[in-house]
């Protein structure tokens, strides 16, 4: 939940905030608090312990909110994060993880640890000699002394890209800044990632861009020849069916197939915005105000 310009020079800070995720085990209570308002932090910081610290602060970004939250025990960051999420007040505000917010997602272990001991059991698990080596690095914007260092048939797995602010962030300048220092760790962008490749963010749009090039890997292949399958000649009726929390990561998508199909049906969260939109009352459920497209 950090810029990259206010880290890369600055490595006492940089290992501070290392040191707070490996202290929160992974749970990301700072990274979720660290992408709320200012008056959002505010409001949280006055039901602390350092209530009194926090008056002081200024509601502009900077001010140190963020850093006097992780200095709190870990218990204290859960209730007072729990008693944000039940707040009926934060339901239907535009969130960077709106995942967080529903399905309270600061529980989850969010590192990519885990993955990276799962990779190299995969890529071992024929028993080919030499064994495949997986190295993970704790900070994917800190990573060049381990690229410099593989040898060979050796493999990196970076940390959880947006644990940076830069990877989702709505100045472009910030996220080729992010996506130009990835890039350097190799040569070549292929992306196998068909149910992400639609976000505007710094390792999906922002890579290939200063990269000159892009590639797709062989599971987005299959999903672009299955999809332009069926919406070439398929049979009728052809019903779609599309769900999970954000129309506005969709709705050009259901722009271009609404003409081609005979039948949508939208469930999970997302059914919620156009209920609400359509007149019903939606109570506390999840949705999307404020968007372009709700107009139409």
């Amino acid at each position: 939940g950090h810029q990259l310009d206010a880290l890369i020079n600055d490595e006492e800070r940089k290992q501070r905030y290392l040191k707070i995720w490996k202290d929160e085990a992974g749970t990301g209570y700072t990274t979720y608090f660290s992408l709320c308002t200012g008056e959002e932090k505010k409001t949280m910081l006055s039901w602390s312990s350092v209530a009194e610290k926090a008056a002081d602060l200024a509601v502009d970004e900077g001010a140190g909110k963020t850093d006097l939250f992780a200095s709190l025990p870990n218990e204290e960051k859960k209730i007072l994060l729990n008693r944000f999420q039940s707040d009926q007040v934060v339901y239907g505000r535009n969130s960077h993880f709106p995942q967080l917010r529903q399905y309270y997602g600061f529980e989850d272990e969010l590192s990519l640890k885990p993955v990276a001991k799962r990779l190299s059991e995969l890529l071992n698990e024929d028993g080919s000699s030499p064994p495949v080596v997986v190295k993970f690095a704790e900070d994917c914007m800190n990573a060049e002394g381990i690229v410099a260092e593989l040898e060979s048939g050796q493999v990196i797995l970076l940390e959880n890209v947006r644990f940076y602010n830069d990877e989702t962030s709505r100045v472009e300048s910030e996220r080729l800044a992010m996506a130009k220092h990835i890039a350097s760790y190799g040569d070549f962008f292929v992306s196998d990632a068909f149910g992400t490749s639609h976000r505007n963010s710094a390792t999906v749009v922002g890579l290939p861009t200063v990269m000159g090039h892009g590639c797709c890997g062989y599971l987005l292949k299959r999903e672009i020849e299955a999809y332009s399958d069926l919406l070439g000649e398929p049979n009728r009726p052809m019903v779609a069916i599309v769900g999970e929390a954000k129309v506005s990561d969709k709705i050009l998508l259901l722009d271009h197939i609404l003409p081609q199909i005979d039948s949508l049906i939208i469930g999970g969260a997302m059914a919620f915005t156009f209920l609400k939109v359509q007149g019903y009352d939606i109570a506390n459920s999840f949705h999307e105000s404020g968007q372009s497209f709700l107009d139409k």
